[in-house]
């Protein structure tokens, strides 16, 4: 199947559509920002808004870390809780809005964007870096592959206008950020029917689909971008060279002969287990798409996070990771000895 075509959502009850508006979550500033945006968002609904009606769209705002009550809610499985509502908002998302920006890439909201993509949901991205990423191949690019690849459309804005002075540059070019997120909002929910939506996929969905045959595992180890990623992926397809009954795929969107970075989520279609390495202080970001990807499409999702601390929050918030990448996963390996281990079981 191609990773071009669109993947459609069983039809089911319909529920209240929303627009997910993913964001960090740990800061004022990025709380901040994600509210300005939220703004944006709101002004293309309404500039949408008397056709939204005719066709039955009036979607709602969805902000993670405001209308999840982050703060308030004080539970043990703090953290299970968050990222059941999260993946229900997902699922009635008719569009998901986000900023991506800095070297690391909130692991989560990567996450969030593989989900979506999963499910076909547009997806509109603000990007301001004013650097990018050159990929071995010579192309340079502004984000990880799979994303740009991903995106329905993305608003980028690099450099500052002139101005008296340079606050009031940077809040012009945020203005105008801005406003070109009011106007795709706009046009993407013209072009948006209303959608049958489907529930969250549950764990006896996923109890086993592993036939007598071969098994297709990918590994998805940040691209492969560095030398020990690499040699991770040569392990793995050395442990699975005498195994006849399995396949390794392996990332190629950072090699200098990758065809298209649409291999890459071809492979984690075709895929009977996805196995991530998350290491990093984030979670490099195509990765964790990988991980939101694969979730949506129900796969069965190994995560390798050899990460000796976790995040400690208020009212009982504790993961090692992301809590979107820690409750997504079906197995949980904290060394790479473990995760040979079980593949010599399959």
């Amino acid at each position: 199947m191609s990773a071009n075509a669109n993947i459609q959502r069983p039809q089911v009850e319909e529920r209240k559509p929303r627009i997910y508006i993913g964001t960090r979550v740990f800061d004022i500033s990025e709380k901040l920002k994600a509210e300005d945006l939220e703004s944006a968002v709101q002004r293309g609904v309404q500039r949408a808004g008397a056709t939204l009606e005719l066709s039955g769209l009036q979607p709602e705002t969805f902000v993670p870390f405001r209308d999840s009550s982050q703060n308030d809610l004080i539970a043990d499985d703090k953290t299970l809780r968050l990222y059941a509502q999260d993946i229900e908002m997902l699922n009635t998302a008719i569009l998901v809005v986000t900023y991506l920006d800095g070297l690391a890439k909130d692991e989560g909201v990567c996450f969030e964007l593989g989900f979506a993509r999963a499910l076909g949901v547009p997806i509109l991205i603000v990007n301001t870096d004013f650097i990018e990423l050159g990929l071995p191949n010579g192309d340079v690019v502004s984000l990880d592959p799979l994303i740009s690849l991903a995106a329905t459309r993305t608003v980028r804005l690099q450099g500052l206008t002139e101005a008296p002075t340079f606050r009031s540059s940077l809040e012009t070019a945020q203005r105008s950020a801005h406003d070109q997120v009011t106007a795709s909002v706009c046009d993407i929910l013209l072009q948006t029917k209303q959608r049958n939506i489907r529930p969250a996929p549950g764990a006896e969905g996923r109890a086993s689909k592993f036939p007598d045959s071969v098994l297709s595992l990918y590994f998805d180890a940040g691209g492969e971008v560095y030398e020990w990623q690499r040699r991770l992926g040569d392990e793995l397809v050395a442990r699975s060279a005498n195994k006849p009954n399995l396949q390794v795929a392996r990332a190629t969107r950072y090699s200098a002969l990758c065809r298209s970075p649409a291999d890459d989520v071809d492979a984690v279609m075709a895929a009977d287990i996805v196995l991530t390495a998350t290491d990093g202080d984030e979670c490099p970001a195509g990765t964790a798409f990988v991980q939101g990807l694969a979730r949506g499409l129900d796969k069965t999702v190994w995560m390798y996070d050899s990460k000796a601390t976790s995040i400690v929050g208020p009212g009982g918030y504790v993961s090692s990771r992301n809590l979107m990448l820690d409750h997504s996963a079906d197995r949980h390996f904290t060394t790479w000895h473990d995760v040979l281990a079980a593949v010599d079981e399959l």
